[in-house]
């Protein structure tokens, strides 16, 4: 073996390693896998085939694996220990077992599918959103909405007059798919303000088009192997969003928003959400460009984040503020007439989005 085979071989047990000491060790299945690419690095070899970059993702595998059982391979062993996929085992002795001989079996084919760039959406992060949305219009009385969604994926973020929000002791909308969020801290004010959204625009590298089979079931394939209710929601979901019309546009955000809020209707408020590019670094920011490209539009608009502390906070804030950079936080900019009048922090919320701490605080204007 070479020293740079070595090398990378190294960084491949190492990233799997990290994984399985964060958020991926929520779901047993992959925390167990992940485990077992440790001891064996061998079982990572799809994964150290498709590149440099993809071995520093080991999600790239596992969406790889759940693609194939998915699509191709739904009676292998490995699919038994699938809850999404109707598997009834859970972990034991036989799922590192099923997973190396899968890797042994079809190891090239999921190489080829390690190649494919992530795409992971959960409307459930619509329902940390909702409430700061709300709180625009309310602002604005009057106007439609103009949804934009920066990094749409699919553009699950345009259909948020079309969910059933539940925060416990308050349901807002009555739509089909249902989403689940506890309130904690104040009632935001404006919850329950109506609202119309108008244009509905989803900018993204490569959307997914809700129509297009293999690359809605690539974005199936992001779902945990536990996660059932997820699965539910998105696939519900995108069955919406085929019912609804939105305008999906494929391209670098920073190339495609000025254009995009220039074909809105003067009558209409831009409301923009979403996150693009979950690889993001702080020097290879999408975002970063943002706030200038608002500012030229010349127009009423709301910018609404829902992103790590140490991403959101920096672009629209000079002050300073507690918060660990990892800590999630919901943060609204309002512009008039291409000028910030208003920067607020409106709450807290977890990574996995189950509840939101809704606690209104104004911020200094970057």
């Amino acid at each position: 073996m070479s020293s740079t085979d070595v090398g990378a071989g190294t960084a491949l047990v190492q990233s799997f390693r990290a994984a399985a000491g964060g958020r991926l060790s929520a779901s047993p299945v992959i925390s167990t896998l992940l485990l077992a690419v440790v001891a064996e690095p061998e079982l990572g070899a799809p994964l150290e085939a498709a590149g440099p970059e993809a071995r520093l993702q080991p999600t790239r595998l596992f969406t790889a694996v759940h693609h194939l059982l998915r699509t191709t391979l739904p009676e292998h062993p490995l699919a038994h220990y699938y809850p999404v996929l109707e598997g009834p085992y859970p972990p034991d002795g036989g799922l590192v077992d099923a997973f190396r001989d899968l890797v042994s079996t079809h190891g090239a084919e999921l190489g080829r599918l390690c190649r494919r760039p992530l795409r992971q959406d959960d409307p459930l992060v619509w329902s940390i959103v909702r409430p700061a949305v709300s709180r625009a219009a309310a602002a604005h009385p009057g106007r439609q909405v103009a949804l934009v969604e920066l990094g749409a994926t699919a553009g699950l973020g345009l259909l948020l007059d079309h969910y059933r929000f539940d925060y416990g002791t308050d349901l807002v909308g009555d739509g089909p798919v249902h989403l689940a969020c506890r309130l904690l801290g104040d009632t935001p004010q404006d919850l329950h303000h109506p609202f119309t959204v108008g244009s509905r625009v989803g900018l993204d590298p490569d959307p997914v088009v809700a129509a297009d089979v293999d690359a809605v079931d690539w974005l199936l394939s992001g779902v945990w192997p536990e996660d059932v209710s997820a699965l539910d929601r998105l696939e519900s979901a995108l069955s919406l969003l085929r019912e609804v019309e939105v305008d999906l546009r494929g391209g670098q955000l920073p190339d495609l928003l000025p254009a995009a809020l220039a074909d809105l209707p003067d009558d209409e408020l831009p409301v923009l959400v979403g996150s693009p590019a979950p690889g993001w670094t702080p020097a290879n920011d999408p975002l970063a460009a943002v706030p200038a490209q608002l500012a030229a539009a010349g127009r009423d608009l709301v910018w609404v984040m829902a992103e790590p502390a140490g991403r959101a906070l920096p672009l629209v804030t000079a002050g300073t503020v507690e918060a660990d950079a990892a800590e999630h936080v919901l943060t609204a900019v309002t512009y008039r007439d291409g000028s910030v009048t208003d920067v607020s922090l409106l709450g807290r919320f977890d990574a996995r989005r189950t509840w939101l701490d809704w606690d209104p605080t104004p911020l200094a204007p970057r």
